[in-house]
């Protein structure tokens, strides 16, 4: 407040106090204009499953939403713990706790390189055994780091790495528990007489990694893949355009299986199965990335972001690049999308707009 509670106010105080609460119902207004849509999407969920998700971010809806079907399929008891206490029935969640995982064990074998760089981290990633998720690719100590010599980009942070990456034709590769990025400096790239930008996104990467693969959170079993599958193909029934809630809600589900794996509140936890799909999904992407740039000359990197990479590619070679993307997509199991960038206006990985050859533009990010 701009005076002490308590305070007797003159007229001229009371008017002040007057603006200062006008000024708080504006901005309040105008939080409701920006997130409306997010409203009336939780109004209608709400109804659709009986419950209130006013107050539910985005990834608590999927997780509750995956858990729902969940229980459909398998019943209560193989999401909780029900047991009778002083003060009633009481519910606590199933989960998988793991005391270490050997990243060795997690890392698809199909999984290989053929240059130094990615030869190098692969076998990085084959040699950590990690006893927790949080922050294991980052503030690493050098020594641990010998075997990528010199084929990283040195950044101290309190003598330590700061973040896990390669270079590889002058293209940084940064590595995380969430998924990899890389970006090339800022700038504006655009499609022209003899080159072209292509985006290239897996579709429903994390969930089809799961799904492909039959990993899944230990408690519950083999069985949870087909749940899961079958949340994917019920999505295929609701276009985003005549079923935008009911696509929504499906979405989230299948990314809040990944989103809540990692977190021992949730019944979905099991660390194993969120660096089964963090792990393998960053080495696949590199896969794909240095295929596409050591069998296409002068093909280059502008963006890899989580599901997917941007390239820069000479018009001739277009067929090329989808025959390699093809072969990628036969080998994973997975189906790649792609979009034509006529312009690309790039701050950084995660702030950029990017132009579609129809004139429409996807904007990330600061560039909303």
């Amino acid at each position: 407040l701009p005076y002490k509670p308590g305070t007797v106010l003159t007229d001229e105080q009371i008017q002040t106090v007057i603006d200062y609460c006008d000024n708080d119902a504006d901005a309040t207004e105008l939080v409701y204009i920006e997130t409306l849509s997010e409203i009336q999407l939780r109004e209608k969920l709400s109804g659709q499953y009986n419950i209130d998700f006013t107050n539910f971010n985005s990834t608590k809806i999927g997780e509750y939403i995956l858990i729902s079907k969940i229980i459909t399929a398998l019943g209560e008891d193989a999401v909780y713990d029900i047991f009778e206490t002083d003060n009633g029935i009481r519910k606590k969640v199933k989960n998988t706790k793991r005391e270490s995982i050997d990243l060795n064990d997690v890392i698809f074998p199909y999984i290989n390189y053929t240059t130094e760089p990615f030869q190098k981290i692969l076998e990085w990633f084959k040699s950590r055994v990690i006893t927790e998720t949080k922050g294991v690719f980052s503030e690493i100590p050098f020594d641990e780091l010998k075997s990528l010599e010199p084929h990283y980009f040195i950044d101290k942070k309190v003598g330590k790495q700061k973040t896990l990456n390669i270079i590889y034709k002058g293209f940084q590769y940064d590595f995380g528990v969430g998924g990899i990025h890389g970006s090339v400096s800022p700038g504006i790239y655009e499609s022209d007489d003899d080159y072209e930008l292509w985006d290239w996104d897996v579709a429903s990467y994390y969930p089809n990694l799961a799904i492909k693969n039959r990993f899944y959170p230990e408690h519950f079993g083999e069985v949870f893949c087909d749940i899961y599958e079958s949340i994917y193909e019920e999505r295929k029934l609701y276009p985003k355009k005549t079923h935008p809630a009911e696509n929504i809600a499906l979405k989230l589900a299948l990314n809040g299986s990944y989103g809540k794996s990692n977190s021992i509140f949730s019944a979905l936890y099991d660390p194993l199965y969120t660096m089964k799909t963090t792990v393998n999904g960053q080495l696949l992407l590199c896969m794909l990335s240095e295929r596409l740039m050591e069998e296409i000359p002068d093909c280059t990197m502008i963006q890899i972001n989580t599901d997917g990479m941007t390239v820069r590619v000479h018009k001739k070679y277009i067929e090329q690049m989808k025959a390699i993307c093809a072969r990628w997509e036969k080998l994973t199991q997975l189906e790649l999308e792609s979009v034509m960038y006529s312009k690309m206006i790039i701050k950084d990985v995660n702030n950029y707009i990017a132009v579609k050859t129809d004139g429409k533009a996807k904007r990330k990010g600061a560039a909303f």
